[in-house]
């Protein structure tokens, strides 16, 4: 028999403490709140090596959380433009170029019923699939409203619509009671792949950027390298990401296709090598 408990940090150390010897025990949680450092306490505690898996929390099934390939592309200009907004199509190309290769395949289609998605426009085997799949939404059943400026809520929305863990979903943000996307603005932050500001709003109405968009993929898909020493000298590199930007890693995971290793903490990367970039044109022909 399986049993699910939810415990605060000193219960899980009691928990393995008493069960952790005789049987396994997984641990689910959002990253960052000290799950690695408990199964630390409780090797050290009971003198024997131990192997922990805590960081390594598996992306969504529908999604490829295996391959590091690189999902953003730059502009012809050489750009990447982090601080731009970022349309409905293009969110929908990005989460189209992540989904899982079978899950891929067995959606994939070219039909929908968005009167301003048509077949010859580069974005319509991404927002068919995904709308077949239930992960995007149109502004009705006739309209996408592909070329709009995504906001923050429809964004975290698509997100949390890949969850499947039954997780109980929380949140302290002070602004989105009401909002139509309130569970699911909940549903990403518990989860941890989504954050607001520390003013505790989570400003849902604001248009999101693409270093935000790119910064909340990673998350979800534990594609986390943690400093520049994580990343390789040959990387494509981009004159408007400077290292001393705040998104600087993220927008860098997201544009360079790479081998990686997990690192010891179970959360972040450290690359390899890198690799050649898929062929995404076959789909937006």
């Amino acid at each position: 028999m399986n049993l699910t408990t939810t415990v605060n940090q000193k219960q899980l150390l009691d928990i393995l403490l008493n069960v952790g010897l005789v049987r396994p025990v997984f641990i689910w949680g959002a990253v960052g709140i000290g799950k690695s450092s408990i199964v630390g306490q409780f090797a050290e505690q009971v003198g024997l090596p131990c192997v922990s898996l805590l960081g390594s929390q598996l992306a969504p099934e529908l999604l490829n959380g295996d391959d590091h390939f690189a999902y953003v592309i730059g502009y012809a200009d050489g750009t990447v433009r982090p601080l731009d907004n970022i349309s409905r199509a293009e969110v929908a190309t990005i989460i189209f170029r992540l989904l899982d290769p079978d899950v891929r395949d067995e959606y994939l289609t070219t039909n929908n019923t968005f009167e301003d998605v048509n077949e010859g426009m580069w974005c319509n085997t991404a927002i068919s699939t995904l709308a077949r799949l239930g992960i995007v939404y149109g502004r009705s059943t006739q309209v996408f409203d592909p070329d709009a400026s995504i906001t923050r809520a429809e964004f975290a929305a698509i997100c949390a619509r890949f969850d499947n863990s039954g997780i109980e979903a929380d949140s302290s943000f002070t602004d989105i009671s009401g909002h139509w996307a309130e569970d699911e603005i909940e549903l990403a932050a518990t989860l941890g792949w989504i954050r607001g500001y520390t003013d505790g709003t989570f400003r849902p109405n604001n248009l999101i950027t693409r270093a935000e968009a790119m910064t909340m993929i990673n998350r979800v898909l534990q594609r986390l390298p943690e400093d520049e020493d994580d990343l390789l000298d040959d990387m494509n590199v981009w004159p408007d990401n400077q290292p001393d930007e705040w998104y600087y890693l993220a927008v860098q995971e997201a544009t360079n296709s790479h081998d990686f290793n997990r690192k010891s903490d179970g959360v972040h990367e450290h690359w390899t090598e890198l690799t050649a970039d898929p062929d995404w044109k076959q789909y937006e022909e």
